[in-house]
């Protein structure tokens, strides 16, 4: 005859799994971490934004405590002084990034890092970046769409 198995809980500590030695990076690996490091703390980008419709209008605000310092920190990385410009130019980024009637954040992001990342002196260079980074993701689109058709 077999016995069942008791209902009691094991009084056998749980045995945890074995932990993954981390591997050190080689040298190589490891400039190239410190370069990564080095450029990321020398950027003071401005905050990302944050995208959300109410009652039918597209709201833009940016994820940082401050609201004025987030204006600034974006009129910055955006090589202008001109307050329209910005509102102008985020609403369009805003735009490039939604799809239909959704909107984006990740890819309104993308495209204001696109942006951020040639840093532009100024208006015209700022545009010049938004139309790269628009072309990017239209590329991008097109080639998934033409991806999901081909079985």
């Amino acid at each position: 005859m077999t016995r069942k198995p008791s209902k009691q809980p094991s009084t056998e500590p749980a045995q945890t799994p074995p932990a993954v030695p981390r591997r050190t990076p080689s040298q190589a690996q490891q400039a190239r971490i410190e370069t990564v490091a080095a450029k990321s703390a020398a950027r003071a980008d401005g905050p990302p934004m944050k995208l959300k419709v109410v009652d039918g209008v597209l709201q833009i605000i940016f994820t940082h405590a401050d609201t004025d310092l987030a204006h600034i920190l974006m009129m910055a990385d955006l090589g202008t002084c001109d307050p329209s410009f910005m509102a102008g130019v985020q609403s369009q980024i805003a735009g490039i990034g939604a799809h239909g009637r959704r909107i984006d954040e990740g890819a309104s992001n993308f495209l204001l890092s696109v942006v951020c990342v040639a840093q532009p002196r100024d208006e015209w260079e700022a545009r010049l970046a938004v139309q790269l980074g628009a072309i990017q993701l239209a590329t991008m689109m097109m080639a998934r769409g033409r991806g999901s058709h081909e079985k």
